[in-house]
């Protein structure tokens, strides 16, 4: 449904105006078989053939490997489309049409300044009804691009985890070792961090190795 809220916002209001309609198609219900894809399993079989991954840079030479590597302090913006679409569209289990068989997705600017979408469960017939999926009173025009704020401090539960598997490894000390100078930075308590009523992830009981 991101990908859908993503597209109908183009397509209203950034798309050439002779660009009426965008089509999506899933040659497999639920994959898009995107290069991208492809290069995440290479990755992670390398990946899962080392036995410690220890500092951020690890991560990036064996990322460098398959493709080109940009990071945020290179001047990248990241914006939360997932909660400014959900703030807009309906639900998939909503909408006029079954989501998870469907193999084509296609999207029609309307003439009221909205975006129409249909679903088909084959490639060639065309047997579905195209109908707005947004929420009472929105439109796609409505899905802002909020940035996403880097350097988020994590959970106490989850940086709890982590200082176990620190010590753990490395033993009480691990703050003095140069190495892992990433988490001491990363794990920094201060005013920032804050107990939430968010429902906490279930801390790891028992784990062997630092991934």
């Amino acid at each position: 449904s991101i990908l859908i809220g993503m597209l109908s916002k183009w397509l209203l209001q950034e798309a050439p105006r002779q660009v009426k309609s965008v089509s999506v198609f899933f040659p497999t219900p639920g994959h898009s078989y995107l290069p991208p894809d492809r290069v995440f399993g290479r990755i992670e079989k390398r990946v899962n053939k080392m036995e410690t991954i220890i500092k951020p840079e690890e991560y990036h030479e064996v990322f460098s490997e398959f493709a080109t590597v940009k990071k945020p302090e290179d001047g990248l913006e990241f914006f939360d489309w997932k909660n400014t679409v959900t703030q807009v569209l309906k639900k998939p289990g909503k909408w006029h049409f079954k989501f998870a068989p469907t193999k084509r997705f296609i999207l029609n600017r309307s003439k009221s300044g909205n975006i129409l979408l249909r679903g088909e469960l084959s490639y060639n017939c065309d047997t579905g009804i195209s109908k707005t999926v947004t929420l009472p009173n929105k439109n796609p025009g409505q899905i802002s691009q909020e940035k996403i704020a880097l350097g988020l401090l994590p959970k106490p539960a989850k940086a709890n985890d982590v200082k176990k598997l620190l010590e753990k490894h490395f033993g009480p000390n691990w703050n003095e070792r140069q190495e892992l100078d990433f988490y001491k930075l990363a794990l920094t308590t201060d005013g920032h961090r804050e107990e939430t009523e968010e429902e906490e992830d279930e801390p790891m009981d028992d784990v062997e190795m630092i991934v």
